[in-house]
C-alpha cells in the first residue's frame, strides 16, 4: 500500500485534549522501534513509522491554529530487541528519522563505553547530530565535566511566540560506566548554571524530561529548586519514565503535573498544558496500536509518506540483520515473571530445569581440568544466574531471532567461578546473596531474589560442586566466598552467554512442523515476506551473538545473525569479514577459558 499525504480530519471524533502547549511522548522504548510481533502481539502493531505519521497529522491539525506541538523522547532507547547493537549504529540511524524536539538520556545508554562513545563523538555523534536537542542536564564526562549533550534548551512553538525551557535529568544513577559521571540532582538544583537558566532565559513554561518514576522524590527536589527561582505560577510539566508504567500525577503542586507513558512502544503519551497562570493540565494515553493512533487523530489512513518510508526502513534493517530468521517453534507461551518460577508455564522454570542443564555450559569445566590435571568428573554443576536477565515473554508458535533476543537481550556472559566447592559452602553463599524483595518491574510487583539457581531444588550439602555464574553479580559471589570462607577464586570467562544457549535449545528441541507458518508475521506492519527455514542441525546455522563486554554492569546484547548460505548467499558474502572477527556464542564446540580481568568488576 502506498503512503498517503496528510488528510482532512474527521470532526465527529473525540478530540485530543489540546492546550497552549502540546507534547507527544515516547519513553523507555528500548529499541522496540519496529513495534511488536504481529504474530504474537497483533494489538501492539504500531512502529516508529506509525508514530511519525501520527505526529504529522497532529502537527497538521494544530498548524491550522498556530498550535505548539513537541515530540519528545525520554531516554532508554537501548536494550530490548535485536536492533540493539554495540555500538548502536543501526538503531541510531533509525532514531534520526524522528523529528524529536528534545531527547533525554536513560540509564541504559550508560552501561557500555561504546554507547557513550557513539553519543559524544564529535563530529557525527548522536548528541552532535541533534544539534542541542539532546539533553543531559546532570550527566557529564568524568574527565572534563562537560555534559554529554546540552544542559538545557529553549523550544520554540509553532505560533512563533511561545517559548518553553526544557531540561533532561536522569535519576541519581550510581552504576554507570566509569567514563561518565551522573551528578546528583540535589546538587544540580543549587548549581550556578541551573539558577542562571531560570533567571536569564525568557520562557512561558518549563518542560522537564526526567528519567525517573512519576512520583520519584527527585521530581519534588527539581520542582522545589525551580519554584525557589521562578515562583509558583509558572507551568511545569514533568515527563517521567524508567519504571515502565502508565501513570499521571496532577497534584505535584497547583501549577505542575507529572506523566509517565509506559515502555516498549506499548503506549504513546500525550500531554497538554497552558502557558499562563491558569495552570490547566491535560493528558491522554494512546495504545501502541495503529487503529488507536488513527482514531485518536480521526483519519481513515494513518500513514503519511515519511511514516510509511520509515516503517519500510526499519523492516529492511531487521532483514539485513537476520532478525526475522526462524529459530524454531515454541510449543507454548512461557512467562518471564520470576514469581512464576514453579509454574509449568514459567520460562524461568524451563531455563533452570532444562535449558541450562542440557547446554554445553555444565561441561565447560572439563577443558579447564585437563589444563590443571585434576579429575572432577564426580563433581556436580551449579549456576548462579542474575534474575534481571529476562525482560519479555516467549510466546507460543514461530520464534524468530528477534523474539529470542527480546526475551533475553543482554546475553549474560558465563563464568566458571571455581571447582571443588562443597555443597555446604554453595548453599550458604546462595542464602546470603538471595534475599527476596518485592520490586515493581514492568508495572508488576514481583518477589525477586538476586540470583536464581540451576538446577532448581535442594543443594546437596554433602556433594562437591563446580560453580558457574553469569557476568552480572559475579563480584558478589567472589566477595562472599572470600568473606565467609576465605576461599580465593579466579573466575574464568566462558565464550558463551545466556541468549546463546536459549537459541541453541530452541533450535535443537523445537523444530517447526508443517502446521506452523514460517512466512510473514514479523514485528510491525512491514517485514520480510520470506523467512529462510532451517533444514537441519546446528552445522547449518550461521549465527553470532557476541558476548557482553567486561566493562558492563548490565550488559548489552550485540545483534544476532542467523543466515543460510543457500538462501542468503549474497548477505553471507557481505558479512564474511565480520563473522571472522566474532565467534558465535553457541557454535563453539569447546569452551575456551580466559583469566578474568579486573575490568569485569568495574
Amino acid at each position: 500500500k502506498e503512503g498517503v499525504s496528510i488528510q482532512t480530519l474527521r470532526r465527529d471524533r473525540k478530540m485530543l485534549p489540546f492546550g497552549d502547549i502540546n507534547v507527544i511522548i515516547l519513553t523507555d522504548v528500548h529499541s522496540f522501534v519496529g513495534g511488536h510481533s504481529s504474530v504474537h502481539e497483533p494489538n501492539l502493531n504500531a512502529d516508529y513509522g506509525h508514530v511519525l505519521s501520527f505526529f504529522r497529522h497532529v502537527q497538521n491539525e494544530l498548524g491550522a491554529v498556530n498550535g505548539n506541538l513537541f515530540l519528545v523522547n525520554n531516554g532508554d532507547f537501548m536494550d530490548g530487541t535485536g536492533l540493539t547493537t554495540n555500538p548502536p549504529n543501526e538503531l541510531v540511524e533509525i532514531l534520526k528519522h524522528m523529528p524529536f524536539s528534545a531527547l533525554n538520556i536513560g540509564n541504559h545508554e550508560l552501561y557500555m563505553n561504546s554507547t557513550v562513545e557513539a553519543i559524544v563523538k564529535r563530529p557525527g555523534g548522536y548528541a552532535d547530530w541533534w544539534g542541542g536537542r539532546y539533553l543531559t542536564s546532570n550527566v557529564v564526562l568524568r574527565s572534563t565535566g562537560v555534559p554529554l549533550g546540552n544542559r538545557y534548551t529553549i523550544l520554540h512553538g509553532g505560533d512563533g511566540i511561545t517559548k518553553v525551557l526544557a531540561f533532561g535529568f536522569l535519576y541519581d544513577m550510581e552504576d554507570a560506566v566509569s567514563r561518565v559521571k551522573v551528578e546528583p540532582v540535589e546538587e544540580i538544583v543549587v548549581s550556578k548554571w541551573f539558577r542562571e537558566a531560570l533567571v536569564n532565559e525568557k520562557f512561558d513554561a518549563i518542560l522537564v524530561l526526567a528519567h525517573m518514576h512519576v512520583t520519584d522524590e527527585l521530581v519534588y527536589v527539581l520542582l522545589e529548586g525551580i519554584r525557589e527561582v521562578v515562583g509558583v505560577k509558572v507551568p511545569v510539566q514533568f515527563i517521567t519514565g524508567h519504571s515502565h508504567i502508565r501513570a499521571y500525577e496532577n497534584a505535584t503542586d497547583e501549577c505542575s503535573s507529572s506523566i509517565e507513558s509506559d515502555c516498549f512502544l506499548k503506549t504513546v503519551g500525550f500531554a497538554s498544558f497552558s502557558k499562563d497562570s491558569e495552570c490547566r493540565f491535560e493528558h491522554q494515553f494512546i495504545d501502541g496500536n495503529v487503529d488507536s493512533l488513527r482514531e485518536a487523530i480521526g483519519v481513515e489512513e494513518l500513514y503519511t509518506d515519511d511514516g510509511y518510508a520509515l516503517s519500510n526502513y526499519i523492516a529492511e534493517a531487521k532483514s539485513r540483520s537476520g532478525l526475522m530468521d526462524v529459530v524454531g517453534c515454541s510449543p507454548k507461551h512461557y512467562s518471564y515473571k520470576y514469581n512464576m518460577s514453579k509454574h509449568f508455564s514459567s520460562f524461568w522454570r524451563l531455563y533452570l530445569d532444562e535449558i541450562v542443564p542440557s547446554s554445553k555450559l555444565f561441561g565447560a569445566h572439563q577443558k579447564s581440568t585437563e589444563k590443571h590435571h585434576k579429575s572432577v568428573s564426580a563433581m556436580k554443576s551449579a549456576l548462579f544466574q542474575d534474575t534481571g536477565a529476562f525482560r519479555y515473554d516467549l510466546f507460543d508458535g514461530v520464534q524468530t531471532v528477534d523474539d529470542v533476543m527480546t526475551l533475553s537481550p543482554f546475553n549474560d556472559t558465563f563464568y566458571l567461578v571455581g571447582t571443588n566447592l562443597s555443597g555446604a559452602v554453595i548453599e550458604q553463599i546462595y542464602n546470603e546473596l538471595t534475599i527476596y524483595e518485592n520490586a515493581t518491574m514492568f508495572g508488576m510487583v514481583q518477589s525477586f531474589p538476586k540470583y536464581a539457581f540451576s538446577p532448581r531444588g535442594p543443594i546437596d550439602v554433602n556433594a562437591t560442586y563446580v560453580l558457574y555464574s553469569s557476568n552480572f553479580g559475579l563480584q558478589g559471589i567472589v566477595d562472599k566466598l572470600h568473606e565467609l570462607h576465605q576461599i580465593h577464586v579466579e573466575p574464568q570467562k566462558l565464550r558463551m552467554g545466556s541468549t546463546g544457549i536459549i537459541m541453541d535449545y530452541i533450535f535443537k528441541n523445537w523444530p517447526c512442523s508443517n502446521s506452523h507458518s514460517t512466512s510473514g508475521g514479523g514485528s510491525g506492519s512491514h517485514h520480510l515476506t520470506h523467512r529462510p527455514h532451517f533444514p537441519g542441525g546446528m552445522e547449518d546455522l550461521k549465527s553470532k551473538i557476541p558476548e557482553r563486554t567486561e566493562e558492563s554492569n548490565i550488559g548489552l546484547l550485540i545483534l544476532s545473525v542467523l543466515y543460510f548460505s543457500a538462501v542468503c548467499a549474497f548477505l553471507s558474502f557481505r558479512r564474511r569479514k565480520r563473522r571472522r572477527a566474532e565467534r558465535m556464542a553457541f557454535e563453539n564446540t569447546e569452551s575456551e577459558l580466559e583469566p578474568v580481568t579486573v575490568a569485569v568488576f568495574a
